[in-house]
């Protein structure tokens, strides 16, 4: 009946699939404390297998400590890794040397310790140099959101990250060693969603070969890989 009614009319009509979704989300600390801000994929459908990112945060009131593995991330055998090679910019690389997809769920958290002479106020975590790719290598339009900081008096929240969960495992993820600027080869020059593959495979063959003999250079959290 509906269909007969909108061929009679002429009407076309176009279902739009929602594109995927990276959310970086919310914590509480006061300062001196740390926080913990949970990053959630929403696939919408897509088949992500790996992505990509800059988080821009105020280093003259918060310091970057590690990276955390997100359940989504654990169960598809992925690596969350992240280092800050300049001031104020967290490069977040997830990767696997697998062609495995990830489903909606928490991929990681960031994890921050807050300066002692930070004023209260809410302080904005944004997403640049953002990317996503299907086992393929092809990109995957997809939209991000960005995060907060919510930093209170006394000792309220600290630590508390708002979403589903803080995922598991943690990483230092500091990207001190030799493969620092395989992450940033792999970022670099990308501006904004969906643009263009990059080589993660590459890059997750030189984080991998050193583990393969016995030596990692390079601290960094991974799942089953």
């Amino acid at each position: 009946m509906v269909l007969s009614t909108l061929l009679a009319c002429g009407c076309l009509v176009v279902i739009q699939a929602a594109t995927p979704t990276i959310t970086i989300g919310e914590g509480t600390t006061h300062p001196g404390g740390t926080v913990s801000v949970p990053i959630t994929l929403q696939t919408n459908g897509a088949a992500p297998a790996s992505m990509a990112a800059w988080v821009h945060f105020d280093a003259s009131r918060f310091q970057f400590v590690s990276v955390g593995q997100g359940v989504a991330t654990t169960a598809a055998q992925k690596a969350l890794s992240g280092n800050v090679p300049e001031s104020g910019i967290l490069h977040l690389v997830i990767w696997g040397v697998n062609l495995n997809t990830m489903n909606d769920g928490v991929i990681g958290t960031i994890n921050f310790s807050t300066l002692q002479q930070t004023p209260l106020g809410d302080y904005t975590l944004t997403v640049t140099n953002d990317s996503m790719a299907a086992p393929d290598a092809n990109p995957i339009v997809h939209a991000v959101a960005n995060g907060v900081v919510h930093v209170q008096a006394g000792g309220e929240g600290e630590g508390e990250g708002e979403g589903e969960g803080e995922g598991e495992g943690e990483g230092e993820g500091e990207g001190e060693g030799e493969h620092g600027g395989c992450f940033n080869a792999t970022i670099d020059g990308r501006g904004g969603s969906g643009q263009g593959p990059w080589p993660l495979l590459a890059c997750a063959l030189l984080l991998a070969l050193p583990a393969a003999f016995g030596k990692s250079t390079f601290r960094a959290t991974s799942g089953s890989t």
